[in-house]
């Protein structure tokens, strides 16, 4: 959550009042205080709220509304877990499986986490029919996350040569060895969700190469992208 100042409290109102007045609306500053504080915490800046604002005035056939500004800003929630997916696919292309990802919007790393475990889980859907039909179920688990409004934390998605090292049981010696296979490759953008809870584990997190090593067998089932 944000917070704005008195000042961009009454300039926000005072554009809103003069948005309504230009469908013949009266604004109670009421219901401008409640709008605002819905802006803030969806964690919107003042001024991205009153920008919002004079960009979709007269755009639409009735006076702006809390969601119409956030949309205007974020762009509609409906669309989000499909951009998300087009960028999973980007990624897919660009980088391939076999590098360790983290991706900048932490509900793609959440999805991605619920939907096939790690980055390289992903060569199991290997073939375009597949990658349709999971490009769905991440629509729809995106969304869901988005609706919460939080999401488990990811610190990032192994790739194959992680795992493929982690089933020798050396992953660790090899990661000193050799420290540039296991580079994290960020991945944006940024997540379109304002003031997004993560949810830290709640207990000592397991040893992430036993983690690795138990997921092994199952990522890599498959063939390689």
């Amino acid at each position: 959550m944000v917070k704005w100042h008195n000042n961009e409290l009454a300039q926000f109102a005072s554009e809103l009042t003069l948005a309504w007045e230009a469908y013949g609306r009266e604004l109670k500053p009421k219901t401008a205080a409640t709008m605002a504080d819905f802006l803030q915490k969806k964690g919107v800046q003042a001024s991205e709220a009153i920008a919002a604002i004079e960009a979709i005035t007269n755009v639409k056939d009735t006076p702006p509304t809390a969601v119409d500004i956030l949309h205007a800003i974020t762009g509609d929630p409906k669309n989000f877990g499909k951009r998300a997916w087009e960028t999973v696919l980007e990624a897919i292309g660009r980088i391939g499986l076999r590098k360790n990802v983290r991706f900048k919007d932490p509900i793609t790393n959440a999805t991605l986490k619920a939907l096939v475990g790690e980055w390289a889980g992903l060569q199991k859907h290997n073939n375009p029919k597949d990658l349709v039909w999971l490009g769905k179920d991440f629509e729809r688990a995106y969304n869901d996350f988005v609706v919460r409004g939080k999401v488990p934390h990811v610190d990032y998605l192994a790739g194959l040569d992680e795992l493929e090292n982690a089933r020798s049981g050396y992953l660790e010696d090899i990661k000193k060895r050799f420290p540039e296979m296991f580079t994290v490759h960020e991945i944006g953008p940024a997540c379109p969700v304002r003031a997004l809870a993560i949810e830290q584990p709640k207990a000592i997190e397991h040893n992430r190469p036993k983690q690795l090593a138990e997921a092994t067998q199952k990522a890599l089932e498959g063939r390689t992208l």
